[in-house]
């Protein structure tokens, strides 16, 4: 939980939650240090196996910045058994990390596909 609370759109989120959110993802790596075993990196995927895979939650953290883990990561993902046999990976970033993301393959969506967002309403 604190390796969420340092990024911004992670931030906030709750245990159960997260613990939910974990169960339902097909795919989560992390990585961790040598000596203590702190966590270093994570990312986690769902996939139909086929035809879409989408990562979410790349997170490295800032000491291990740099170093290609998030490239690591990324390449890990790809190579999964549950996500080898799709035809297109997506994401959503920020557009500086456009180019990192570029370096390992992945293009910017056409223009005219939208990203749409359906929120459940509060009850």
């Amino acid at each position: 939980m604190r390796f969420y609370e340092r990024e911004w759109w992670t931030r906030g989120r709750e245990r159960a939650d997260v613990e939910r959110m974990l169960a339902g993802s097909d795919v989560v790596i992390s990585a961790v240090t040598e000596e203590g075993g702190e966590l270093a990196g994570f990312v986690r995927a769902i996939t139909d196996g086929v035809y879409r895979g989408v990562l979410f939650d790349l997170i490295v953290a800032p000491p291990h910045r740099g170093r290609g883990l998030g490239g690591e990561l990324v390449r890990r993902v790809h190579e999964h058994p549950a996500m080898a046999g799709c035809g297109r990976v997506e994401l959503i970033c920020i557009e500086s990390m456009v180019p990192f993301y570029e370096r390992l393959g992945y293009a910017p969506a056409p223009a005219e596909r939208l990203r749409m967002i359906w929120r459940r309403p509060a009850s």
